[in-house]
């Protein structure tokens, strides 16, 4: 390391004789002051006004309601209350001059509202779940689209604005935290924001402590018990304490962070020659198979079994399905990756590849045809079920994005990722709101009642709520096996609707239990038909005390 011009050979500074008398030389380094680096200021993301600190209250608010409807009330009508109010709040305070409105993002977010009274209509947890994950994403690009960020005409464009926009929200949390609590003229507002972090930090050694502390005494753990309903609601608060750093960082980033959700990336594309050679082997090795299985296809349209077919109609139906779902998944993705990856003239994909990719999308749509075809004789023969129902509006919902992606072959205007979203909410709409287990359990009984159709008892009580209904009807059947089996799950779903002690002795008569889901975050219309159907079909029972003699 080179020393100081000033320091050289040990001098000390204005001292040309240099070191005297023997002296050991003068090290600069030993005695020049320590110099601690400048913090990097970072500027602040915005000026905490009134309006940041209302909307701040409102979505602390709300990420405890959001904890509540997901954990507790295990997303039922609360999840539809909490996410439309979220919907208005926030597009409320987003909402600004340079908000990029378009009939896509309007349809987005009218969708989405419409998607979430799924979870007051249907106890189907599958429809449930893709709802929650869909509507999620929608929120995400409408508010992108109302923040003004640019999405960009590309494929990825919608994909890259929303995700973008949670990445930065993440990124921007600690900025967003320290602007609302500690950026303040009033020197206790740093205060405050280290009280805060002191008590969050406590809350996680409190949970480990109080169960320890109730262990080792009765009264403080009677203490505790006494608090249940203080209880509960700690945990929820706990909880969206948690959520809520997230949701307010996506929120205050989209609305004063002015980074694009545009992005430019390099992309190296193939040469459209060897694109169209690997599509042709494709195509070649599709049209084999379709020519080998004309016959299967023509029985699966004509709702018959094949001439010589050794398996049932139920065997015929699933037999190739997950491999169907695996080559529509391979196809989607190759034809996505050549629109992105090949070589195009004037910015449109060459003729020698549209022509073996349109075929390998045609070949698609053709096995999923046969597909809902196979379920539709499927379910002619044996009814409806909610696997079966979903099944098949999965497959239309492929070949919506697979037509999608045809059209895209040929022009720009029409947008994959876009189609596949809107279709998802209405498709997710129509299953909830209209009820698919409701709708099956309705489609069963009537083809039981009027064609004297098998029934299976057990599929009802796999329907949930929905199921109780006709549970409570099948229990008067003139068929003694399927009334007594209706009978025996109705007598153990009633400890699971109303609160009853399976060894608590006296008479439930005179004080009727109480429900189990009272609560207007664990409402539902099908829960609340079903506990109009269990009272009525108690009380012709002789009331809860008959209604249970056969299991006490």
């Amino acid at each position: 390391m080179n020393e100081s011009p000033d320091y050289q050979n040990g001098a000390q500074k204005n001292d040309p004789k240099g070191p005297q008398n023997g002296a050991p030389a003068y090290n600069a380094y030993a005695y020049a002051p320590y110099r601690v680096p400048e913090r990097i200021k970072r500027e602040p993301l915005f000026q905490r006004g009134k309006r940041d600190v209302v909307i701040a209250a409102v979505l602390i608010v709300l990420s405890v309601l959001w904890g509540s409807s997901l954990f507790w009330d295990q997303l039922r009508a609360g999840y539809t209350i909490v996410y439309i109010l979220s919907l208005a709040a926030i597009s409320a305070f987003l909402i600004c001059k340079g908000s990029k409105v378009t009939p896509f993002s309007l349809a987005v977010a009218a969708l989405s509202a419409v998607c979430s009274l799924s979870f007051a209509f249907t106890s189907n947890l599958t429809v449930r779940f893709l709802s929650y994950i869909v509507t999620l994403i929608s929120a995400a690009v409408w508010f992108s689209h109302l923040a003004g960020k640019k999405c960009g005409k590309s494929d990825f464009g919608v994909a890259k604005c929303a995700g973008l926009a949670v990445f930065h929200g993440i990124a921007d949390i600690p900025q967003t935290l320290v602007d609302l609590f500690a950026k303040s003229k009033d020197p206790k507002s740093k205060t405050w924001l280290r009280i805060l972090i002191g008590v969050g930090c406590a809350i996680p050694l409190l949970l480990i402590l109080i169960p320890l502390l109730m262990s080792s005494d009765e009264a403080f753990s009677s203490l505790i018990n006494n608090l249940s309903d203080a209880k509960e609601w700690l945990l929820k608060i706990i909880v969206g304490v948690i959520f809520c750093p997230l949701i307010l960082g996506f929120v205050f980033s989209l609305k004063y962070n002015k980074r694009s959700g545009e992005r430019s990336f390099g992309i190296k594309c193939v040469n459209s020659a060897t694109v169209s050679a690997f599509l042709s082997v494709t195509s070649a090795v599709y049209a084999v198979y379709l020519f080998s299985q004309t016959a299967y296809f023509t029985s699966a349209f004509m709702n018959i079994l094949p001439k010589g077919y050794k398996f049932t109609y139920a065997e015929y139906a699933r037999r190739g399905f997950f491999e169907l779902c695996a080559i529509a998944a391979i196809n989607l993705a190759l034809i996505v990756l050549l629109i992105i990856f090949t070589e195009k003239k004037e910015g449109k994909l060459p003729l020698c590849v549209k022509i073996p990719a349109t075929f390998i999308s045609f070949f698609t749509l053709v096995i999923i045809a046969t597909a809902v075809s196979k379920m539709i004789m499927y379910i002619n023969e044996y009814g409806m079920t909610v696997l079966r129902v979903c099944t098949s509006a999965f497959m239309l919902w492929m070949a919506t994005v697979f037509i999608a992606a045809t059209v895209r072959l040929f022009t720009k205007k029409l947008d994959i990722l876009r189609t596949g979203l809107l279709s998802a909410l209405i498709i997710l709409s129509v299953l909830g709101v209209l009820n698919v287990n409701s709708f099956c359990a309705r489609y069963n009984y009537e083809a039981y009642v009027e064609k004297g159709a098998a029934i299976d008892v057990e599929h009802y009580a796999a329907l949930g709520d929905e199921g109780i209904e006709y549970l409570c009807k099948l229990a008067g059947a003139p068929d003694e096996d399927v009334a007594k089996k209706a009978k025996l799950i109705l007598e153990y779903k009633v400890y699971y609707y109303y609160d009853i002690d399976y060894y608590a002795e006296g008479s439930y008569d005179d004080i009727p239990p109480e429900r189990s889901f009272s609560g207007i975050g664990q409402f539902s219309f099908a829960r609340q038909r079903a506990y109009e159907a269990f009272d009525e079909y108690v009380e012709k029972s002789g009331g809860f005390d008959a209604f249970t003699d056969h299991l006490n």
